[in-house]
């Protein structure tokens, strides 16, 4: 019960975000217009953008991470300490969302604000995103292939009447990270091609994708 008391407050948590990263995402379709005349509005709704999708891949992780030390190691993680979680996930996405500001490099992104597709918007766009975006996922996936493991291991041993559904929940954990890593393949895509073209309109095909 205790575990699921605190995994339901990391649920809570990526929700929040995850709502956050919706308004973002809204942003694009009423005020985009005004985004455009208004650089401060342009740069609110890209720096929004940035904190709140990192942050849900944060969560995203933690979650991952407190199911394998839980499951695997046997440790359970106190109330009085979640806060190094909350740490890691509003620590990282902040100091993430600050370098950008460094060298003014939110602003029209294609479609909606985030951060811009100069030479140094796109250095930002790799090492303030991408790469703490694939790292924190390659880091669910072999977090979730140790859990996966490790409670199949149990059921093989024990095999008892609810070995059926343990398995149906296997199967069900295994495309939680591949659906997380099909999110953003395509967006991928699309901002390679974006900064090698450096003509967002020209990819109409991959703007539909992402």
């Amino acid at each position: 019960r205790r575990y699921s008391l605190r995994s339901t407050r990391f649920v809570l948590a990526l929700v929040s975000v995850a709502f956050l990263e919706s308004v973002s995402a809204l942003m694009s379709w009423i005020t985009f217009e005004q985004e455009l005349e208004s650089p401060l509005i342009c740069r609110f709704q890209g720096a929004l953008t940035q904190s709140s999708q990192l942050s849900m891949f944060a969560w995203t992780f933690i979650i991952s991470l407190d199911l394998y030390l839980y499951v695997v190691k046997g440790v359970s993680i106190s109330r009085s300490h979640e806060f190094v979680y909350h740490s890691f996930s509003w620590g990282l996405s902040l100091l993430f969302t600050l370098l950008p500001l460094s060298t003014d490099a939110y602003g029209p992104a294609g479609v909606w604000c985030w951060i811009r597709n100069d030479e140094s918007g796109q250095a930002w766009r790799w090492i303030a995103f991408y790469v703490p975006l694939y790292g924190m996922i390659l880091g669910t996936i072999i977090l979730y292939s140790f859990v996966i493991h490790a409670v199949r291991t149990r059921v093989q041993k024990e095999k008892t009447e609810k070995s059926n559904e343990v398995e149906s929940i296997l199967l069900r954990l295994k495309f939680y990270p591949l659906v997380l890593l099909m999110l953003y393949i395509f967006p991928t895509i699309n901002r390679i091609y974006d900064g090698a073209t450096g003509d967002w309109a020209d990819s109409y095909f991959l703007w539909i994708l992402h």
